[in-house]
C-alpha cells in the first residue's frame, strides 16, 4: 500500500511519469482512490524504465519501496510542523528585523539560536526553511554554515532554477579591436 504522507501532487506526477494513463481521470480522483488504483497499476507492472531526474529509482523494486515509506517532504504531525515554523519566523525575525542582534530578538545567546537553526536543518524541503538557513549563515557571529537537508528531488528543482537564473541573466561581454563608423 503507498504511504498517506505521499500527496496527491506526487501521485499524479508518478502516473504522468511512468504513462499510467490507465488510470482515467486521475486528476479529479480523490488521493485514498488514486492511491489504490496507483498501487493496483504498479503491482501489475513487472519493468519500469529508471528514472534519474526527480524520483532516482531504478526498477519496479525501488518504485514500490518508494511508495510504501513516507514521504521524506513531508512533516509528519501538527505539532512539529508549528514548532518549525515558529522557529523558522524567530530565525528570520532575529536575522531580518532584528540585524542580528540578540538583544532586540528572542533569543538570550548565540547558542540558542544556533539550536534553532540545527534543528530546522531537517526540514530542508520548506522555502522558509531554507531562507531562514540562507540569512542565519550570513550572520557574522556563525563560525559554521549550516545546510538545509534537502531530498533529491527539491536539489533537482533547485538547481534547475539555479541554471534557468543564470542563464537568463544578462551579461555585457566586450570585444577588443577597431571599429569605423561612417555617418551619412
Amino acid at each position: 500500500m503507498i504511504h498517506p504522507t505521499h500527496s496527491k501532487k506526487d501521485l499524479c506526477e508518478i502516473i504522468e511519469i511512468y504513462s499510467f494513463y490507465q488510470i482515467e481521470d486521475y486528476h479529479h480522483l480523490k488521493k485514498t482512490e488514486l492511491a489504490e488504483a496507483l498501487w493496483d497499476q504498479v503491482c501489475q507492472k513487472d519493468f519500469v524504465p529508471a528514472e534519474s531526474e526527480y524520483l532516482f529509482v531504478d526498477d519496479i523494486t525501488d518504485l514500490r519501496e518508494y511508495l510504501r515509506k513516507p514521504c521524506g517532504r513531508q512533516i509528519t504531525t501538527n505539532a512539529v510542523r508549528i514548532d518549525v515554523n515558529n522557529r523558522v519566523k524567530n530565525i528570520i525575525f532575529y536575522c531580518r528585523e532584528c540585524g542580528y542582534f540578540l538583544t532586540a530578538s528572542n533569543y538570550l545567546s548565540v547558542d540558542d539560536v544556533r539550536y534553532d537553526a540545527e534543528f530546522i536543518k531537517n526540514y530542508g524541503d520548506l522555502p522558509s526553511v531554507r531562507r531562514a538557513l540562507r540569512l542565519y549563515n550570513n550572520d557574522p557571529k556563525t563560525s559554521q554554515p549550516i545546510l538545509p537537508t534537502m531530498t533529491r528531488r527539491v536539489k533537482r528543482r533547485e538547481e534547475e532554477k539555479a541554471s534557468l537564473k543564470r542563464k537568463n541573466t544578462l551579461t555585457m561581454c566586450f570585444t577588443k579591436g577597431e571599429y569605423i563608423l561612417k555617418f551619412d
